[in-house]
């Protein structure tokens, strides 16, 4: 792979997680689902699903769009790094009334929830954009690059 071609990939993966990162940021902002916090039963509400498993599928779906072969890898890290901040603030802010922390443990394994619907995501972008996952030869689907 060429020196451009790299760069090329590298730009395109900066932007997709960029996007990716950015969809995330503003759709917590707007649903507010609250994964860090607990609330009671009312916790698993349809911001927190939306949150949880829609929102990062579409990401998912994006990101392996914009990047190609291998955006269902590159999905999984958006997620992460926004839980990660949204972490970071819950527990670096005073608590809501009737909030307590979300133990690590559950916090972790909805973290897992959220990454696995991004590459899930990221799965099904790939095959609307490069139509990876079937029975047709490889070097039918990806034509090298003639250089002149």
């Amino acid at each position: 792979m060429s020196n451009q071609a790299q760069n090329d990939r590298l730009l395109k993966g900066f932007i997709a997680f960029g996007i990716a990162a950015a969809i995330l940021h503003f759709g917590d902002v707007l649903l507010d689902p609250h994964i860090e916090l607990f609330n009671g039963i009312a916790y698993f509400s349809f911001a927190w699903i939306t949150a949880v498993f829609i929102l990062p599928f579409i990401t998912g779906v994006i990101v392996a769009y914009v990047f190609g072969g291998g955006g269902k890898w590159l999905a999984v890290f958006p997620p992460l790094v926004v839980r990660l901040m949204a972490l970071y603030q819950v527990i670096n802010s005073p608590l809501p009334d009737h909030m307590s922390r979300e133990p690590m443990g559950w916090w972790g394994f909805f973290l897992i929830l959220i990454m696995e619907s991004a590459m899930i995501g990221g799965v099904v972008g790939e095959v609307v954009n490069k139509r990876t996952y079937g029975r047709r030869d490889k070097n039918t689907l990806y034509k090298k690059k003639q250089t002149p």
